[in-house]
């Protein structure tokens, strides 16, 4: 395994030469959180010359814990809901690891991770040393639950970092799920790729071809991180379980990725060595560090529709998406005026960001013609809209329910 620096102490000695205040503001930072950089991730930051990341490189800003960015307390995306977490998407009380949005799949949802990423919409339920700790329970509750629900045909291991754990604890957890006959579908969601891909070893593809996972997603956002050792981990879960679906998940952030170029030169290497670019996320609203890196939605638009569209080989494009509270959305890559008539909005409600109900009118223009006709108008789409709340940038979009929701968008 790649060794991993976790306190103030591990930089100190790694590297002595560093100012005692420097040290001193990484250990005020490590007494509540967490943080972890592997050594096989400081191969890939730009670095001065006596090997230390550079502030200046927006890939290692990401990762390494520069006192300039240690400052930025805990926050929440939505008023006092912490992380997007919706009460009825846990159906089993106490416990909040295992998540049932969809109706045919269910997230196992591991407590911890061994690094740090600044914009993990996760990072203040992984990292506080204050959150709760796992209870022995909590896996053994989901396989019952799973069990009296046939509709669930999917297991998805995310985190934190699933593969946190040992193989021998993975293995046992895989083998209770195959046992259950309605469970088709196993993937795991990792960032194990970027961090250190010696976890993802013989012994691990060896399971993962015994108990017939279906999927690995790999997270990814920068070229420089197709390393070597990358595509060798690659090569490994391909020849030891061919059928096993890699697909990469590429947020999107500002000063880091968000440029058309670097987008391209990453999906490329990541075909090349048998990785299928699956999601462009557009970064999270607000939790600890990431709301300096927020792009907003059309910024987004601008930089993915040259990969989208028919002149970028759609092997090598993603689904561009928001994750908000009720779900995934497609981002349409259109945006123009429409108009919508009375009907068509009367009745018709928005999950605001303040947890309110909304007319959608409100979010229109109205006009009236000839004293008698009205009709709203709006700028997006008939299903996505951009507009504002409260002075706020905000996009409102019809979720995967069919319910109308709000999502904080980010001035452009």
């Amino acid at each position: 395994m790649s060794q991993t620096l976790r306190t103030a102490a591990d930089i100190a000695r790694r590297f002595p030469h560093l100012p005692k205040t420097y040290i001193a503001a990484v250990a005020e930072y490590d007494r509540d959180k967490r943080f972890g950089v592997s050594e096989e991730m400081l191969d890939y930051m730009l670095k001065d010359g006596q090997g230390v990341p550079l502030f200046s490189d927006p890939v290692a800003r990401q990762y390494w814990p520069f006192p300039e960015l240690l400052q930025s307390k805990t926050e929440r995306a939505y008023g006092e809901s912490d992380n997007w977490e919706m009460p009825e998407d846990y159906p089993i009380p106490e416990n909040n690891n295992w998540q049932w949005k969809y109706s045919d799949r269910i997230v196992w949802r591991e407590n911890a991770c061994k690094e740090i990423c600044a914009y993990c919409f996760e990072a203040n339920r992984v990292l506080l040393r204050s959150k709760p700790k796992p209870r022995k329970e909590d896996w053994p509750e989901g396989i019952a639950f799973i069990r009296e629900h046939p509709e669930i045909r999917e297991v998805i291991f995310s985190g934190g970092e699933p593969l946190i754990v040992p193989d021998f604890l993975l293995e046992r957890r895989l083998a209770e799920l195959r046992s259950i006959p309605h469970i088709k579908s196993i993937r795991i969601h990792t960032a194990r790729g970027k961090h250190d891909t010696s976890r993802l070893s013989e012994d691990f593809v060896a399971l993962c071809n015994r108990f017939a996972v279906t999927e690995i997603a790999l997270h990814i956002l920068h070229p420089r991180q197709v390393t070597e050792r990358f595509r060798a981990a690659m090569e490994r879960l391909a020849k030891g379980h061919g059928t096993m679906l890699r697909a990469a998940h590429i947020p999107i952030l500002r000063g880091v990725n968000d440029e058309t170029p670097v987008l391209m030169e990453l999906c490329e290497k990541l075909v090349l060595c048998g990785v299928r670019p699956y999601y462009f996320l557009l970064e999270m609203p607000p939790t600890s560090g990431m709301h300096k890196e927020r792009l907003s939605v059309h910024r987004m638009v601008k930089i993915v529709r040259p990969l989208v569209g028919r002149s970028f080989s759609h092997m090598m494009t993603a689904e561009p998406i928001i994750v908000a509270r009720g779900g995934k959305k497609t981002i349409p890559m259109d945006r123009t005026h429409f108009m919508l008539s009375p009907l068509e909005v009367t009745d018709q409600m928005v999950w605001s960001i303040d947890n309110k109900k909304v007319p959608l009118k409100n979010f229109g223009t109205k006009t009236v013609y000839d004293r008698r006709f009205e009709v709203f108008g709006f700028f997006g789409t008939p299903d996505f809209i951009y507009s504002h709340y409260q002075g706020r940038p905000v996009v409102v979009f019809k979720n995967w329910k069919g319910e109308w929701e709000m999502y904080p968008d980010a001035a452009d």
